[in-house]
């Protein structure tokens, strides 16, 4: 919902993890699939993690026979809490910024914009800490053209923390 070429809903509410769990089991559901692997990236690897944490606290509930089957689970880059990923990504920046103060020294000829200092930042980010490509695969480039507003980063959900399923 909202992410890809989805539409965007109006009624920003409709954005939580639980709703994206609830549209995974009902389009499981619609489509009849009864087993299956499940691969998550980033966001989508909560949604998968919260998805086999809802079915393994249903496990005691006898009304639940045509239960789906999840074979196994990939999570890639999957955030176990989001404040600790904000907190690590601010420090790795700051040591760029760190290695820029210590390396460089420019004039004020050379000096861009700060926007331009920003992207430069993070694209020395991206390719120090996540895609160690000289450019971006087009792959990438297309997903994160069509990532919509509400799920790029991490302010629909600051508080997430991963937890285990309840007994």
């Amino acid at each position: 919902i909202g992410c890809g070429r989805s539409s965007v809903p109006t009624d920003l509410s409709a954005y939580s993890i639980s709703n994206a769990v609830d549209d995974l089991e009902l389009l499981l559901k619609k489509l009849n699939v009864r087993r299956f692997h499940l691969y998550g990236q980033s966001y989508g690897g909560i949604l998968a993690f919260e998805y086999c944490k809802r079915v393994a606290e249903r496990k005691g509930d006898t009304n639940n026979e045509e239960e789906c089957c999840c074979l196994s689970v990939i999570l890639s880059s999957t955030p176990t809490s989001v404040a600790l990923v904000e907190t690590e990504v601010h420090r790795l920046l700051d040591e760029l910024k760190k290695d820029d103060e210590e390396t460089t020294t420019t004039t004020n000829e050379e000096e861009g914009t700060e926007e331009d200092d920003t992207k430069a930042l993070w694209e020395r980010f991206r390719i120090q800490h996540q895609v160690q490509t000289p450019e971006m695969p087009l792959p990438l480039v297309d997903a994160y053209a069509q990532a919509g507003t509400i799920w790029r980063g991490t302010a629909a959900i600051p508080d997430y923390v991963a937890s285990p399923p309840t007994e």
